[in-house]
C-alpha cells in the first residue's frame, strides 16, 4: 500500500508464526525501512493480543496516519496506529467480546468501532440458522455497541431483532 504523497510504501515480512514476522514500512527514495513492526515484539507487550496477519492498513488523505489492524480470519485481534513524523505506533486490542463474523465498522481518526453482537451472516446459511434460532429461543435481541479504543469504554447505541442489520 502507497501513501497519498507517495513517499513510503507498507509491505508485509515474512509470515504468521515466523519470528521475523512483520509489517514494514519502506521509503521508497531511500529503500530504507524507517518502521519495522515486528508480531513478537507487539505480542511481548501486549500479551492478550490474539497474534493475527497485518492487515496492510489506510492511509490518512494527508499520509499523516497509517490505520490497520491484525487479524485472523474474520476477526480482528487488534488495531494499530501509526504516526508517520515518529513512527509513534499505537496497538489497541480489539473489544473483548466481538465475535468472528459480526458487523463492524471503524472511525480510525477518532478510535471507536461500531459492532453488534449477534452475527448477520457466518459464512453458512445454516449456522446462521441456527445461532438466530437459538438468540430468539432466549430472548435475546441484537445489540449495537459503539468501543472507544483507547479508553475501552463501550456504549450500547440500539437493540433490535437478532435478524436485523445494522447496515454498519
Amino acid at each position: 500500500r502507497i501513501d497519498p504523497n507517495e513517499k513510503y510504501l507498507v509491505l508485509e515480512k515474512s509470515y504468521l508464526g515466523q519470528d521475523d514476522y512483520a509489517l514494514v514500512i519502506k521509503d521508497l527514495n531511500t529503500k530504507e525501512d524507517p518502521l519495522v513492526l515486528n508480531l513478537k515484539d507487539i505480542i511481548a507487550k501486549y500479551p492478550d493480543i490474539i497474534p493475527g496477519n497485518f492487515g496492510l492498513g489506510s492511509w490518512t488523505k494527508d499520509g499523516e496516519y497509517l490505520y490497520g489492524d491484525l487479524f485472523q480470519g474474520a476477526f480482528s485481534t487488534a488495531y494499530y496506529r501509526i504516526e508517520v513524523e515518529t513512527w509513534k505506533t499505537e496497538i489497541f486490542p480489539a473489544p473483548p467480546d466481538i465475535l468472528a463474523g459480526v458487523e463492524r465498522a471503524i472511525n480510525f481518526e477518532k478510535l471507536y468501532l461500531a459492532y453488534v453482537d449477534i452475527p448477520t451472516f457466518t459464512g453458512v446459511q445454516e449456522v446462521y440458522e441456527q445461532i438466530i434460532e437459538k438468540v430468539k429461543k432466549e430472548g435475546q435481541q441484537k445489540n449495537l455497541f459503539i468501543y472507544n479504543l483507547r479508553t475501552k469504554e463501550k456504549i450500547k447505541v440500539a437493540s433490535a431483532d437478532p435478524e436485523w442489520r445494522f447496515n454498519l
